[in-house]
């Protein structure tokens, strides 16, 4: 049956004490005391109340544990169980048991909460002065107590606690994030859902075995997709059957190059495709969402090492193979005088259109130093330049090393200083030659 209930005017504040609470009064020993909790109780709503709850009292360098006063909505009922009436009817034994529809309860509001203290901080590990639970004045008083000369037994170093942690209350880290956009790529443990953790498709040069295909898990690589998305799956999967390192801007423009053909389809699946595309369709690149997305089911990535950024084929090793060095990772940073250069009146800057005409529209014009990148920082492969010089050291065989290593990769330090420095005097003479021309 409905019950109807009065809301009292009468205001409460309720603590959520952080414990299963045996013995009340000790409870509100350690909250401080009534008088404690009545004068955080009483704290204005617009003002920031604390109230604080010591583990171990006797303990003058214990941790406490804060609560703060948030806003709440509710009621504290009193709920008493009348006994049945006496009865002969051998159904009814049992006294006190609730009778059909609960008619035996008395339920009554006695206060509305309008705040409530919570204590969200961490409590786990608390900082102990001695490893005796005894109070220090009983400490003293076994130090009195004993035979030795004073100064000759054990005594607790009472140092001031470290600070364990800038933060009090609990929070998810990780060093780098990387995670797509799309919860349901991720599936059988492949990824994560959650944002700041690292997804299992990013691995340091260190992890002892690379992510294997998808396949391993039980699922095909396509499960669950759509149909565009499932054509884009087989243009990356077949770019990197051909090459098992790319970075994500050269894939995408494999993807929406003319000549990238769609893999051919089944039947019953082709005949859900439009007879006819629009024009802007066929060459326009994949969008980030979808790549971010796709990419994780068939390749991972190196968050450090000489492949750091680049998509690696599922189940394939660059650590292993030497051939990989070809592969390998350049950051090319942008210089300054790209953004500022002097001109007759003095120190301007390049407008939005002259950075625009002078870009390469491509990495194909990126690799041949017929454009500069986009981007302020690029991840570029050596062997992908159109350059003598470059190829020149790639293939020397005085410029590999017996092992791969996490800052060189396969090259030797002497091989990588060349590749750098030959990268650099090329895209310097362009940019030059390009800032020349705009003054």
């Amino acid at each position: 049956m409905d019950a109807q209930v009065i809301v009292p005017a009468l205001d409460a504040v309720v603590v959520e004490y952080p414990a299963f609470v045996r013995e009340p009064d000790k409870a509100i020993a350690r909250l401080g005391g009534l008088k404690a909790i009545s004068a955080a109780a009483e704290t204005d709503a617009q003002k920031a109340a604390e109230l604080s709850l010591t583990a171990r009292p006797h303990d003058l360098l214990a941790h406490p544990i804060v609560g703060d006063r948030v806003p709440a909505k509710g009621l504290i009922l009193r709920i008493r169980r009348q006994a049945a009436p006496a009865t002969n009817d051998a159904s009814a034994a049992s006294a006190g048991a609730p009778g059909p529809g609960g008619n035996n309860l008395e339920v009554s509001a006695v206060a509305r909460v309008d705040a409530a203290f919570q204590f969200t901080s961490l409590a786990d590990f608390q900082y102990t002065s001695t490893p005796s639970a005894a109070p220090l004045q009983q400490q003293q008083q076994q130090q009195q107590q004993s035979a030795q000369p004073i100064g000759w037994d054990p005594e607790p170093l009472l140092t001031v606690p470290p600070v364990f942690s800038r933060i009090d209350t609990p929070s998810d880290y990780s060093f780098r994030s990387f995670f797509g956009g799309d919860p349901d790529a991720y599936k059988a443990g492949m990824g994560g859902q959650t944002a700041g953790r690292m997804a299992s498709h990013v691995v340091s040069f260190n992890t002892v075995q690379v992510p294997g295909p998808w396949s391993a898990h039980g699922e095909r690589a396509d499960a669950g997709l759509s149909l565009p998305r499932r054509q884009l799956l087989k243009q990356l999967q077949a770019r990197l059957d051909d090459r098992p390192l790319w970075t994500a801007a050269e894939l995408a423009d494999q993807c929406a190059a003319p000549h990238a053909t769609l893999p051919a389809l089944p039947p019953v699946e082709a005949a859900a495709v439009p007879a006819s595309l629009p024009a802007s369709a066929e060459h326009s690149l994949p969008s980030a969402a979808d790549m971010d997305v796709l990419l994780p089911r068939i390749a991972y990535l190196f968050r450090n090492g000489p492949w750091q950024g680049l998509w690696t084929k599922r189940g394939y090793d660059p650590r292993l193979d030497d051939s990989a060095r070809k592969w390998q990772a350049l950051q090319y940073i942008k210089p300054a005088a790209w953004y500022t250069h002097s001109a007759v009146e003095g120190l301007t800057a390049l407008s939005p259109q002259q950075i625009s005409a002078c870009t390469a529209a491509n990495t194909e014009q990126v690799y041949s130093f017929a454009g500069i990148p986009a981007g302020a920082t690029t991840t570029l492969q050596v062997g992908c330049f159109h350059d003598a010089t470059m190829q020149a050291v790639i293939s020397a065989r005085a410029s590999r090393q017996q092992q791969c290593d996490v800052k060189t990769g396969w090259f030797t330090q002497k091989a990588w200083d060349k590749l750098v420095d030959q990268l650099d005097r090329r895209f310097k003479v362009l940019v030059d030659g390009t800032l020349a021309r705009l003054a």
